[in-house]
Protein backbone atom coordinates (compact mmCIF):
# COMPACT_ATOMS: atom_id res chain seq x y z
CA UNK A 1 0.00 0.00 0.00
CA UNK A 2 1.13 3.53 -0.72
CA UNK A 3 1.89 6.61 1.35
CA UNK A 4 -0.03 9.38 -0.38
CA UNK A 5 0.11 13.18 -0.35
CA UNK A 6 -3.38 14.52 -1.13
CA UNK A 7 -3.37 18.01 -2.70
CA UNK A 8 -6.61 19.95 -3.20
CA UNK A 9 -7.88 23.36 -2.11
CA UNK A 10 -11.28 21.89 -1.17
CA UNK A 11 -11.53 20.49 2.37
CA UNK A 12 -14.48 18.40 1.20
CA UNK A 13 -12.41 16.78 -1.55
CA UNK A 14 -9.34 16.16 0.63
CA UNK A 15 -11.55 14.53 3.27
CA UNK A 16 -13.47 12.44 0.74
CA UNK A 17 -10.34 11.36 -1.14
CA UNK A 18 -8.46 10.60 2.09
CA UNK A 19 -11.33 8.42 3.35
CA UNK A 20 -11.47 6.50 0.05
CA UNK A 21 -7.71 5.93 0.05
CA UNK A 22 -7.53 4.87 3.72
CA UNK A 23 -10.43 2.44 3.28
CA UNK A 24 -8.52 1.09 0.28
CA UNK A 25 -5.56 0.32 2.53
CA UNK A 26 -3.34 3.31 1.80
CA UNK A 27 -1.80 5.76 4.24
CA UNK A 28 -2.28 9.51 4.00
CA UNK A 29 1.24 10.87 4.44
CA UNK A 30 0.00 14.47 4.36
CA UNK A 31 -2.69 16.78 3.03
CA UNK A 32 -1.85 20.04 1.23
CA UNK A 33 -4.33 22.77 0.30
CA UNK A 34 -2.25 24.39 -2.44
CA UNK A 35 0.57 23.74 -4.84
CA UNK A 36 2.92 25.74 -2.62
CA UNK A 37 1.96 23.61 0.40
CA UNK A 38 2.54 20.44 -1.64
CA UNK A 39 6.00 21.59 -2.70
CA UNK A 40 6.91 22.49 0.89
CA UNK A 41 5.71 19.09 2.06
CA UNK A 42 7.76 17.30 -0.60
CA UNK A 43 10.84 19.38 0.22
CA UNK A 44 10.51 18.30 3.86
CA UNK A 45 9.78 14.62 3.31
CA UNK A 46 9.57 13.37 -0.27
CA UNK A 47 11.24 10.13 0.88
CA UNK A 48 8.12 9.38 2.96
CA UNK A 49 5.69 9.78 0.05
CA UNK A 50 5.03 7.26 -2.71
CA UNK A 51 2.36 9.09 -4.68
CA UNK A 52 0.79 12.56 -4.98
CA UNK A 53 -2.83 13.19 -5.92
CA UNK A 54 -3.00 16.66 -7.39
CA UNK A 55 -5.86 19.03 -8.19
CA UNK A 56 -5.41 21.29 -11.23
CA UNK A 57 -7.29 24.44 -10.23
CA UNK A 58 -5.99 25.90 -6.98
CA UNK A 59 -5.15 29.40 -5.76
CA UNK A 60 -1.51 30.38 -6.08
CA UNK A 61 0.59 27.76 -7.81
CA UNK A 62 -1.68 25.75 -10.11
CA UNK A 63 -1.67 21.98 -10.24
CA UNK A 64 -0.02 22.07 -13.67
CA UNK A 65 2.81 24.29 -12.36
CA UNK A 66 3.10 22.10 -9.26
CA UNK A 67 3.39 19.04 -11.48
CA UNK A 68 6.16 20.77 -13.48
CA UNK A 69 8.01 21.51 -10.21
CA UNK A 70 7.61 17.94 -9.00
CA UNK A 71 8.95 16.57 -12.30
CA UNK A 72 11.96 18.88 -12.08
CA UNK A 73 12.87 18.10 -8.46
CA UNK A 74 11.46 14.60 -7.85
CA UNK A 75 11.26 13.03 -11.33
CA UNK A 76 10.39 9.57 -10.00
CA UNK A 77 7.47 10.78 -7.84
CA UNK A 78 4.18 9.26 -8.96
CA UNK A 79 1.48 11.87 -9.59
CA UNK A 80 -2.20 11.29 -10.27
CA UNK A 81 -4.24 14.32 -11.24
CA UNK A 82 -7.67 14.50 -9.59
CA UNK A 83 -9.68 17.27 -11.20
CA UNK A 84 -13.11 18.46 -12.23
CA UNK A 85 -11.57 19.52 -15.54
CA UNK A 86 -11.95 16.68 -18.01
CA UNK A 87 -11.04 18.57 -21.18
CA UNK A 88 -8.95 16.50 -23.57
CA UNK A 89 -6.33 19.27 -23.84
CA UNK A 90 -5.84 19.36 -20.06
CA UNK A 91 -5.57 15.58 -19.81
CA UNK A 92 -2.99 15.53 -22.62
CA UNK A 93 -1.00 18.38 -21.06
CA UNK A 94 -0.64 16.72 -17.67
CA UNK A 95 0.14 13.35 -19.27
CA UNK A 96 2.92 15.03 -21.29
CA UNK A 97 4.22 16.55 -18.06
CA UNK A 98 4.45 13.09 -16.54
CA UNK A 99 1.23 12.51 -14.64
CA UNK A 100 0.79 8.77 -14.23
CA UNK A 101 -3.00 8.99 -14.18
CA UNK A 102 -6.04 11.25 -14.29
CA UNK A 103 -9.22 10.96 -12.25
CA UNK A 104 -12.19 13.19 -13.03
CA UNK A 105 -14.38 14.50 -10.20
CA UNK A 106 -16.88 13.79 -8.77
CA UNK A 107 -14.99 11.03 -7.04
CA UNK A 108 -16.22 7.47 -7.27
CA UNK A 109 -14.60 5.09 -4.79
CA UNK A 110 -14.10 2.19 -7.21
CA UNK A 111 -12.65 4.39 -9.95
CA UNK A 112 -10.24 6.12 -7.54
CA UNK A 113 -8.94 2.87 -6.06
CA UNK A 114 -8.70 1.23 -9.48
CA UNK A 115 -6.63 4.09 -10.93
CA UNK A 116 -4.34 4.32 -7.88
CA UNK A 117 -3.77 0.54 -7.94
CA UNK A 118 -3.09 0.64 -11.68
CA UNK A 119 -0.52 3.44 -11.32
CA UNK A 120 1.20 1.69 -8.41
CA UNK A 121 1.30 -1.64 -10.24
CA UNK A 122 2.70 -0.07 -13.42
CA UNK A 123 5.45 1.66 -11.42
CA UNK A 124 6.38 -1.45 -9.48
CA UNK A 125 5.13 -0.11 -6.13
CA UNK A 126 3.12 -2.87 -4.44
CA UNK A 127 -0.51 -1.85 -4.01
Amino acid sequence: MARILVVDDSAFVTTQLSQILVKGGHTIAAVAVSGDDAIACLEARADQIDLVTLDITMPGTSGVDTLRHIRMHWPQMLCVVVSGIGKKETVLEVRELGAAGYIIKPLQRERVLEKISEVLAESGVVS
